[in-house]
């Protein structure tokens, strides 16, 4: 028989336990209203996209959604914070990786390319946010606060690495902070293009864009190595959709050189570099 020293204990846990399980309900809900929103947002636009049809899509009632987000600009402002955070999150674990700099340069290539691919509805939104294949850094600012404070974690990231890189005689000279804009613009423009349907400007092959960036931040006069010993890329290969999911789940890159997308590159993770827009009515 249990005493009542452990009886009062059940008893005492028992309102925690059912808070806790409230709070995780109210998580996974207020998830499928984001991952709703972003699909409604990224086929509808901004300006067409409702409530109405993120509420059908969801399965709540719209009464319901605005329990968790004030407005549509609110539910718009956290739909876009919540990918520029898995953005950063990942640049950062780039950045800590035991690479070259410029190793790691080409890494932030391939995973922005297999993020945009894995979550494409983020970047049909990113495309209507800017008006067509365009960089996008100011145009997440002004739909959510934090954007532009996320887009500046990345650039000091990013210009880090250019740095450490110029330190190491491996990337070009010139401010460390103007080659990562021009870096990230290059990426975004290649991510926006990559999507075959909505661009009919074309775009490159992964070898051809590393090859690209490599001949953009090497620093002259430096070698330029593009195939090692048997053939195989430098860049070894790049991860898989679930892989870099995976990433975002935990935190760290788990990939191997067999679990690849192709093989020309690693990967980790970009980020969105500015334009204009306008406010959502």
């Amino acid at each position: 028989m249990r005493s009542a020293t452990q009886g009062a204990a059940s008893t005492e846990a028992q309102p925690d336990l059912r808070a806790r399980r409230r709070a995780a309900r109210r998580a996974e809900n207020r998830t499928e209203i984001l991952d709703a929103a972003e699909q409604v947002f990224g086929e509808h636009g901004v300006h067409a996209g409702s409530l109405r049809q993120v509420a059908l899509q969801s399965g709540f009632s719209a009464a319901a959604i605005y329990l968790f987000f004030e407005n549509k600009q609110d539910l718009l402002r956290e739909t876009l914070t919540r990918r520029g955070d898995e953005l950063v999150a990942a640049l950062r674990t780039v950045a800590e990786e035991d690479l070259a700099p410029l190793g790691k340069l080409h890494r932030i290539v391939d995973v922005t390319v297999a993020f945009f691919e894995a979550h494409p509805d983020f970047r049909r939104l990113i495309r209507h946010i800017t008006g067509g294949p365009a960089i996008v850094g100011p145009a997440l600012a002004e739909w959510a606060g934090e954007a532009d404070g996320q887009f500046m974690a990345a650039m000091t990231l990013i210009a880090g690495i250019v740095g450490d890189g110029q330190e190491a005689g491996e990337v070009r000279d010139g401010g460390a902070h103007a080659i990562a804009h021009l870096y990230s613009v290059l990426i975004n423009e290649h991510v926006l293009l990559a999507a075959a349907d909505e661009s009919g400007v074309g775009t490159l092959t992964p070898e051809q864009f590393h090859e690209l960036i490599d001949g953009a931040l090497r620093k002259p006069g430096t070698p330029t190595p593009k195939l090692a010993r048997g053939g195989q890329s430098l860049y070894p290969g790049s991860p898989s959709n679930s892989t870099v999911a995976s990433w975002l789940a935990t935190g760290r890159p788990t990939v191997s050189h067999s679990d690849t997308a192709s093989r020309t590159s690693s990967a980790l993770l970009g980020v969105p570099a500015p334009a204009q827009s306008s406010s959502p009515t």
